[in-house]
């Protein structure tokens, strides 16, 4: 009995004290290596909305028309292990109908490429590895890990500067509990597009290099708050042509509300649902049932322990006079053994 008992507190000790020991390593240890942006990510995300843009071939408005923008991020494996920071390239590509089946990115209505360089901890932006213009701000392609309730700087790349990102609540989307951040950006020239003199006003003149200008009067973006993994979103892309060095808009040449399309919404939610649930294991879930399992464990021992002290401390109960070493306390006065034998034979 008493071998069993020491084999359980022995058993509730070692899985106490790797309970214990396990716990503050999932948390303090573990979390913080899992708890990065990927070097390796190569996703591709889909907005679509119907608006009007200016036809180059024409030089003139139409629509309304389908607007499809396809974001493709591609991580670059090799500059990343190099520096040590996330190195993400990020091509973007804007299509009419007309261009929307053109195998060279570079025939689409629009195309562009940028690259962002940042912390894979913090989220914080890195002038690095031909970053140029450096993104700006706490956000961009993503936002920090375990987001707060409140405004964030975010990064708008066709502007190539920052806005701000206000908290606007949460929302379910797929059954996923996210934050909503709305922000705009004023217009802003962008560059310049050649275009005939006519199209911006100018009339018995060639061709001339307009002034171009970007606007997003309503950004909205939708937030997973555990890894700061943006699921949905969309914006009013506003983009005109003025004159060189003009005051005001002559031409709209782009202007459209898109949304992220049903499929990138699927694929985005179930990413960051399954993300969650590895971060929410290592960071919440796998400490507190090893403190539990713990806890449990250290009880047991103890109970064990002061279990087979009560009954080693226990008293014996009295037996009684054992008849074989006790002589009867009174025994019968005829039988009872004389006591000076001699005496009594010398008293007349």
């Amino acid at each position: 009995m008493r071998r069993r008992q020491t084999a359980s507190i022995a058993a509730a000790t070692a899985i106490a004290a790797f309970s214990f020991t396990l716990a503050p390593v999932l948390r303090f240890w573990t979390l913080p290596r899992v708890q990065v942006a990927p070097l390796d990510i190569d996703s591709t995300d889909v907005s679509v909305g119907t608006g009007t843009y200016l036809d180059p071939a024409t030089g003139r408005d139409t629509g309304p028309a389908k607007i499809t923008i396809t974001r493709h991020v591609v991580g670059n494996v090799t500059e990343a292990e190099h520096t040590g920071h996330a190195v993400w390239d990020i091509a973007t590509r804007t299509d009419t109908p007309t261009t929307l089946t053109a195998q060279d990115p570079r025939q689409a209505y629009s195309f562009s490429v940028d690259r962002w360089v940042f912390d894979r901890h913090t989220n914080e932006p890195v002038a690095c590895c031909g970053s140029d213009p450096p993104v700006d701000g706490e956000a961009y392609m993503k936002f920090p890990f375990d987001l707060g309730k409140h405004d964030y700087v975010v990064w708008d790349a066709t502007a190539m500067e920052a806005y701000i990102a206000h908290f606007d609540g949460t929302q379910k989307v797929n059954g996923h509990q996210l934050y909503r951040f709305v922000g705009a950006v004023q217009p802003v020239r962008i560059g310049s597009l050649s275009v005939p003199g006519g199209v911006v006003g100018l009339t018995g003149t060639g061709t001339v290099a307009a002034d171009e200008y970007y606007a997003n009067p309503r950004e909205v973006t939708l937030v997973d708050p555990i890894t700061g993994a943006p699921v949905a979103g969309s914006s009013h892309l506003h983009i005109t042509l003025r004159p060189p060095g003009g005051a005001t808009d002559a031409v709209v040449a782009l202007d459209v509300d898109v949304s992220s399309d049903a499929a990138t919404v699927a694929t985005t939610s179930r990413r960051a649902a399954d993300d969650d649930s590895r971060l929410t294991l290592v960071a919440t879930t796998g400490p507190l049932t090893l403190l539990a399992v713990g806890t449990a464990a250290t009880l047991t021992g103890v109970a064990v322990a002061a279990g087979g002290r009560l009954r080693r401390q226990r008293p014996l109960p009295d037996p009684g006079p054992d008849p074989d070493l006790d002589p009867d306390p009174d025994p019968d006065p005829d039988l009872r053994p004389d006591p000076d034998p001699v005496e009594r034979l010398a008293t007349p």
